[in-house]
């Protein structure tokens, strides 16, 4: 499969909120297919490790303007123990807990060479429907809620470097060095300054 060109954050679909999906049109060719298209692309770049783990993707992120994600559930903040993908369709956080964790993200619809602290709740509480138009409800914690969040913002127009703020820590990784930061990014030197993002928002 030829990898994709992953929608930029400054493109319009990633600064727009996606479109719901009607319940009834869950079991559509149209929306199976998006769903299909997503789990092939994961699947590409979890087989192919040099091309970075993916554990969470957004349909925009791919040029599908639907409210669809997929989320690795079993997954660790190692990222050694990969487990199986599955689909949510119009996902809506109900509840956060107030304990705020912090931790790196990066994003494959951000310029590589960014990555950074996003505080998230340690906690959340969320409703979607499966692919089968089913209604669920999820409790989960840990690095499971941090997917969760990153992915359901890029639903609301939101990419994870406006998590962080300009209060923030954003942080500027030089090419092949990313191994290395893994290791030191608690205290990693490079820091990005806010106006860069800001730039970066504006590119077309």
């Amino acid at each position: 499969m030829t990898l994709p060109s992953f929608v930029q954050h400054y493109d319009p679909l990633l600064k727009n909120k996606a479109l719901e999906v009607p319940v009834e049109h869950i079991t559509s060719e149209e929306v199976q297919s998006a769903i299909k298209k997503m789990m092939e692309v994961a699947g590409n770049f979890r087989e192919n490790r040099g091309n970075g783990v993916m554990v969470g993707l957004a349909a925009p992120q791919i040029g599908i303007p639907l409210s669809i994600i997929i989320v690795d559930m079993q997954v660790d903040s190692s990222w050694n123990n990969l487990g199986g993908l599955c689909a949510y369709i119009n996902p809506r956080i109900t509840w956060y807990s107030d304990d705020i964790i912090y931790g790196i993200e990066g994003c494959y619809s951000v310029d590589d060479h960014l990555d950074g602290k996003v505080p998230r709740s340690n906690s959340i509480e969320l409703e979607a429907f499966d692919r089968q138009g089913n209604i669920i409800q999820l409790s989960v914690s840990g690095f499971t809620a941090r997917i969760f969040q990153h992915e359901v913002d890029h639903l609301q127009g939101v990419c994870f470097p406006d998590r962080i703020g300009p209060n923030g820590t954003l942080h500027w990784i030089p090419d092949n060095q990313y191994n290395l930061y893994k290791e030191q990014w608690e205290n990693w030197p490079l820091i990005c300054p806010w106006k860069v993002w800001l730039d970066m928002k504006e590119e077309k």
